[in-house]
């Protein structure tokens, strides 16, 4: 019996127990646990499936060890087998598992999800070729950025389970530099004139306008300098096209978009100031307004 089993949760000694550490719950010696039976079983059996978006239900094979218990002996599987069932990975086994990736007929497959989601298989086989090799590469170093906004949604536990299965398989749970980060702050405030009133102190001013913190961070991180343009990540219907920072500027551009830091004149008067003084090109600009943040002649503005 592993550390951290349920049991041990409510336990009257849980001290040492409650943890992830591959040892023996009652012995505390090191163990190392088989993770599926597919290259060592007694025999393979056959489970049912259901496929809860049509009511369908697959007969799939499952490797098994056979267990004597007091009951008598019983067959047992891995965790990691009935999810391989269960995603429809046969591993060489019988069933109703589908043949091909492009098999639309069947849940998991890229062509399946591609009927749900719009979202192109080939992107998706990519996809999940690059997160398993990098996890495989730094030992599981995956991780996932996530914020409140799927809170907002229907199931959306099963939005997180299915990003903590994907990190599961490549061992990111519990690593270094691996895991689900989630972050808070778009949360629903329902008294929001009172809360809105005491946070930004209203009465001593005018209502601001606020930046949202990814992109304040993408552009000053210059995280935007890493991406490609949309159509590299996948096919885009209409006419969206360019990069994600061209959005950010057409928002700001438009007055959908506070931007900070802000100067506390007028950018274009700024440049125009610029050229006046020599600025021949756009390098000669940034050099000049540096210089008058530098000497306190230009001051930005929170």
């Amino acid at each position: 019996m592993p550390n951290g089993t349920l049991g041990f949760r409510w336990s009257q000694k849980p001290e040492g127990k409650w943890n992830l550490r591959l040892e023996d719950g009652k012995t505390g010696d090191p163990i190392d646990p088989e993770l599926t039976f597919i290259h060592k079983h007694d025999a393979v059996q056959a489970i049912e499936v259901e496929d809860f978006s049509t009511g369908k239900v697959f007969r799939r094979e499952v490797p098994v060890r056979h267990v004597k218990t007091a009951e008598g002996t019983v067959a047992v599987t891995t965790v990691f087998d009935l999810i391989m069932a269960q995603f429809g990975i046969s591993r060489g086994l019988k069933g109703d598992y589908p043949e091909s990736y492009d098999d639309d007929s069947i849940p998991f497959t890229p062509a399946w999800q591609e009927k749900e989601t719009g979202i192109q298989r080939e992107t998706v086989i990519r996809f999940a070729r690059e997160w398993a090799t990098n996890g495989e590469k730094t030992q599981g170093k995956n991780m996932i950025i996530c914020g409140g906004g799927t809170n907002q949604w229907y199931h959306t536990n099963l939005l997180y389970r299915a990003g903590i299965v994907a990190l599961m398989l490549t061992g990111s749970v519990g690593t270094n530099g691996g895991g689900l980060a989630h972050y808070v702050g778009q949360e629903k405030v329902a008294p929001i004139a009172s809360w809105a009133a005491l946070a930004f102190a209203l009465d001593w001013g005018k209502a601001p306008r606020h930046q949202n913190a990814p992109s304040y961070h993408y552009v000053h991180s210059d995280q935007w300098r890493y991406d490609k343009g949309f159509r590299y990540y996948d096919t885009l219907r209409g006419e969206i096209k360019g990069h994600t920072i061209d959005q950010q500027i057409l928002a700001v551009k438009r007055g959908w978009l506070p931007f900070f830091p802000q100067f506390n004149r007028n950018p274009l008067e700024l440049v125009k100031e610029a050229r006046e003084n020599g600025a021949e090109d756009d390098a000669a600009v940034v050099r000049y307004v540096v210089e008058q943040l530098k000497s306190g002649d230009q001051r930005p503005y929170h």
